[in-house]
Formats: C-alpha cells, sequence, structure tokens
C-alpha cells in the first residue's frame, strides 16, 4: 500500500476491481430496468431527486413481486414487472357520472388480476355513495 491508500501490488487490484464490478452489478438491474444510466437533468439537485424517486418506485414494484405474485414470478426483473403489469392496454370510457377503464390482460393472468382487484380495489355498493363526516368535532 501508498501512503495515500492506493494500491500497488497486483492483487489488490484485481480484488478492489472485482469488488467495484460486484457494487455496478448490484445497481444494474435498477439501472438497466428504469433506464437511468444517464441522468436526465443537469442539475445535481433535480438528479438526487429523480433517483430518488426511482428508487422507491423500484422498491414499490420488487415489494409488489415478493408479496402478491406467485412463486414462477418471483425470479422476474423489474423491467417484466412493468411490462406485464404496468404496461397493460386499458380503454377508458367516459359514461354519464363515471368513468370505466377495462384492463387487456393476458388469458393466463385474468385469475391473479381478479384476486388483486378483490383485495386491493375498495368495493362501492349499489347506489349513491354515502358522503361520511371526516371531522365531526369541527362542523359542530
Amino acid at each position: 500500500m501508498c501512503e495515500a491508500g492506493e494500491i500497488k501490488e497486483p492483487q489488490g487490484i484485481f480484488q478492489r476491481h472485482q469488488l467495484k464490478g460486484a457494487k455496478e452489478q448490484g445497481f444494474s438491474h435498477l439501472l438497466s430496468d428504469l433506464g437511468l444510466h444517464h441522468p436526465p437533468c443537469l442539475e445535481l439537485i433535480a438528479n438526487q431527486a429523480f433517483y430518488a424517486i426511482a428508487v422507491l418506485a423500484y422498491n414499490i414494484l420488487v415489494a409488489l413481486r415478493v408479496m402478491e405474485l406467485p412463486d414462477d414470478a418471483q425470479g422476474w426483473r423489474v423491467r417484466t414487472l412493468i411490462r406485464h403489469l404496468l404496461t397493460v392496454p386499458v380503454t377508458v370510457s367516459r359514461h354519464a357520472r363515471y368513468h370505466r377503464a377495462k384492463i387487456c390482460v393476458p388469458a393466463g393472468w385474468l385469475r391473479w388480476w381478479w384476486l388483486y382487484f378483490d383485495r386491493w380495489v375498495p368495493k362501492r355498493g349499489i347506489g349513491r355513495p354515502v358522503f361520511e363526516e371526516v371531522d365531526s368535532a369541527a362542523s359542530g
């Protein structure tokens, strides 16, 4: 080792290079799956905010994969999750008082989508929605 902390032996240089490569491979899924190899903005603060949002989206998609998808989909990369779950064709139609979205999913995934919507989308009964007061102390 040199005084400045640099490695001079060839074996140490190769070990450091392998460590650097392993660190970069840890981020390769995040960078390549979300298209973040090049910073999108000229400002450092804007890029930091952009990357922070991207990491949050990445973590949410990985959590969705781990908690909600079947065992055969656990090996999927985030790019595959985006393709199968987020970029599905949707037709939106407008009616008198509401909007309707029809999601076009592959037949093999129809059961999963039904279970997902049944679990996470709020249900509404027949008739007009009931409006509830959030803070009853403020209204009186």
